[in-house]
Formats: C-alpha cells, structure tokens, sequence
C-alpha cells in the first residue's frame, strides 16, 4: 500500500479521531480537570454505562461519517490535497475504502474500539 496513503491515514485516525473518542473517554470518567470540561462531565455522569456506550458510538458514527464525506470531498471537489509530494485528490485510491475497508486505516490505526464494540472485545 502506498505509504504517503498510509501517512494520511494514520494522522486522521490518530491524530484526529482516536484523539476526539479519547477525550470523551476521559469526559465520561471524570478525569479532566479544566473547568470548561465540568459541565459535560457532569453531564456524563449523570447517564448509566449504558447510555454512555451509546453516546461513545453515536461520537463514532459522526466523526466516521464526517470521514466519509471530508475524503469524498477530496477525491471530487477539486481541492489539493499533498503528501508527501503526492496528490492525493487525483489519486486513483478509494480513501474512503482505505479509511474503514478491511485492514484499513481505522482497524490499523486506531488502537481503541471500534463502533459497537467495548474495551477488550477488539
């Protein structure tokens, strides 16, 4: 696989997506100590594991539907989109196949749960 690809690839899942679930991770677990961050965890707190889970994937699908469309963009809009000196955008590569497809970036990359699935079961 083309290793600029690869560049991309994890820098969006870690650098982005594994990032944001962490944080609300961390929100649910009344770890973050900033004051801005109390209300929602206070907020958090105030659900059950159950409910927690389901906003922990709800997170998910946004961030992966956003994914989604952001790489469609790039492959169809026009915008240029380097790395490593290589355009992505005109590449023949489905990015978004590269992102969620089998040994894609996200199984790859992530390093957390995957949609639906809890801490341990991946």
């Amino acid at each position: 696989m083309d290793e600029s690809l690869d560049r991309l690839g994890e820098l969006l899942v870690r650098g982005f997506r594994s990032h944001a679930i962490g944080l609300l991770d961390d929100l649910a677990r009344g770890r973050l100590i900033a004051s801005c961050w109390r209300e929602h965890q206070a907020s958090l707190a105030a659900l059950t594991e159950d409910q927690r889970w389901q906003v922990r994937d709800a997170l998910i699908e946004c961030i992966d539907c956003g994914f989604d469309q952001f790489l469609q963009a790039v492959r169809h809009s026009g915008v240029s989109l380097v790395v490593e000196g290589r355009e992505v955008g005109n590449s023949d590569a489905d990015l978004v196949g590269l992102m969620f497809g089998p040994g894609g970036w996200v199984e790859r990359f992530s390093g957390r749960p995957a949609y639906g699935e809890e801490a341990g079961d991946g």
